[in-house]
């Protein structure tokens, strides 16, 4: 299936500034490990990723993280064999950049996150047993299941939702606490002026 890369990494930048675009980057260094980068952005966002496919959304009241997911899963479907999907706010560890490699058609993997300050203080991680929103499953997985259900507009379950979407289609996907994925810790959301968490029901 893989034309030129065979894992895709996945995150939305809708509403967000350069400077977290640029974090991301450089503290994930996903080139170095073979690793294609897709960013989803809002039209007139003006993120520059290079390197990156940037994929541009129409800007919406309410902020629909299920379809810009899936604007750039698609795209990373259709040249990859493994497709992640994370936060922007993440850093993987280098452990967990092997893990992704394993993943597999029925066999895909998901992560506690463990909190952080910034990206120094990684070696003083707290597991957070609650959040997650990083999920690795195969280009085909990802196809079958339609990615994340664009019905749940706001934030939140959307990565349990299609973890467990995967688990009754017969996949297996664990939620792994190591190897690490490490969250940014923020009181609040990057774009909060977008979102209405009622919408989650």
């Amino acid at each position: 299936m893989s034309n030129h890369s065979a894992i895709a990494c996945v995150v939305t930048a809708c509403g967000l500034n350069q400077e977290l675009v640029n974090r991301f980057m450089v503290a994930n260094r996903l080139y170095e490990n073979g690793i294609e980068l897709f960013v989803t952005t809002f039209k007139g966002d003006n993120i520059s990723a290079p390197g990156a496919t940037v994929t541009e959304i129409d800007r919406t009241d309410i902020f629909n993280i299920g379809y810009a997911s899936n604007a750039g899963i698609r795209k990373a479907t259709d040249c990859c064999d493994i497709v992640i999907k994370t936060d922007i706010d993440c850093i993987l560890s280098p452990e967990c950049l092997e893990q992704i490699e394993s993943t597999e058609f029925r066999k895909g993997f998901c992560w506690r996150y463990w909190e952080v300050e910034n990206e120094e203080s990684i070696d003083k991680a707290t597991l957070n047993p609650r959040t997650m929103g990083t999920v690795s499953l195969s280009a085909s997985d990802w196809y079958n299941l339609s990615g994340y259900d664009e019905r749940m507009e706001g934030y939140g379950f959307d990565d349990f939702d299609v973890c467990r979407r995967a688990r009754l289609s017969g996949c297996m996907v664990p939620i792994q606490m190591d190897p690490k994925v490490y969250h940014i810790s923020h009181d609040e959301k990057h774009n909060r002026s977008t979102i209405n968490p009622l919408n989650r029901r």
